[in-house]
């Protein structure tokens, strides 16, 4: 009886003993599970759960490998529409776009069987995933992501303004950049390869659009001290992301106002100098305040003028990353 309940509860979980046949699948390759219709992995380990989980990772293997080499063409024919024949891409872009593919790939994978072998007290799992139905998913991903662009692209032509344009086009880069993810994955699973679109939806042309309102988009900076460091930080800044700095705030889509205090701060029983700062700036769309922060340090040197020098860069800086990541924000969100 003992021997029965267990023989059953290795049958409900898919599991085989080396008592049995070798399945066919240990070979990398299976008659139940073809290769024209499915993707494996076989995994092995000391328990039944990590065999499983190498088997899922031997599938993500063969993605992350493909996609990989997918994402290096894409990324060579975006760099041949910038620099013309001049091939240029980076290899830290290529990891980041590639670590984020695969992510989802194991809502479809299965596992469909497991073999124990119990003289050398080994599992055996194989993982499979159904092209046929995971390219039908893609495909209807796809489709909605194309709709969406093209809807972000049509409201940032009638938007009511630079900054609405803007908005809508970096939404739309950002849908075209995740389709383009998908079709990756869609060239593992596809028999034949697929071409690189490079078409009008695509993240290159629509970075071509943004750059075009980024050359009439102006910005002015006004700080509490036209002499000061912080103004030329922050005009850097916009200059690094694209976009003009003007003098003129009457001619500005967008205004900057920012200042920085610094300030001794006394402290007993000690030589050291400390210096407190504080920084603010709003971001201005006419005279309606879009984005604004506010943010502190302290800084210290036994030295007075250091001290004071290290919390004003400390201050600048600080400001400076702020300001970066919020107009980020503005723009992509």
């Amino acid at each position: 009886m003992k021997k029965f309940f267990c023989a059953m509860f290795f049958l409900i979980l898919g599991i085989s003993s080396a008592e049995g046949k070798k399945p066919d699948w240990l070979s990398g390759k299976s008659k139940k599970y073809p290769e024209e219709k499915y993707l494996i992995g076989v995994g092995v380990g000391a328990s039944m759960d990590v065999a499983r989980e190498n088997a899922r990772a031997e599938i993500l293997k063969i993605f992350k490998a493909k996609i990989t080499q997918s994402v290096e063409e894409v990324s060579r024919e975006e760099s041949k529409k910038k620099t013309g024949a001049k091939e240029v891409f980076s290899s830290v872009s290529v990891e980041q776009r590639t670590s984020v593919f695969v992510d989802d790939v194991l809502e479809g994978i299965e596992i469909s069987q497991v073999w124990h072998d119990r003289r050398n007290k080994t599992y055996y799992s194989l993982a499979a995933l159904d092209k046929k139905k995971f390219k039908r998913n893609l495909m209807s991903q796809i489709t909605d992501m194309d709709e969406n662009i093209l809807s972000h692209l049509k409201r940032s032509k009638t938007g009511a303004s630079k900054l609405e344009g803007l908005k809508y086009l970096s939404r739309a880069r950002k849908l075209s950049e995740k389709k383009e993810e998908m079709r990756a994955k869609l060239r593992v699973v596809e028999d034949v390869s697929l071409p690189i679109l490079l078409d009008e939806l695509s993240a290159i042309r629509i970075e071509s659009m943004m750059e075009k309102i980024k050359d009439e988009f102006l910005f002015c900076v006004i700080t509490d001290d036209e002499t000061t460091v912080l103004k030329k930080i922050l005009s850097e800044r916009l200059s690094d992301l694209g976009f003009k700095v003007v003098g003129d705030a009457s001619l500005a889509d967008l205004i900057v106002n920012a200042k920085l205090n610094v300030v001794p701060l006394h402290r007993e029983k000690t030589h050291w100098k400390f210096y407190t700062w504080s920084g603010h700036f709003e971001i201005k769309e006419k005279e309606k305040i879009i984005s604004s922060a506010t943010m502190s340090g302290t800084e210290s040197h036994p030295d007075e003028k250091t001290a004071f020098e290290k919390a004003k860069l400390a201050g600048e800086k600080s400001i400076a990353d702020v300001f970066e990541v919020k107009l980020n924000d503005i723009l992509e969100n």
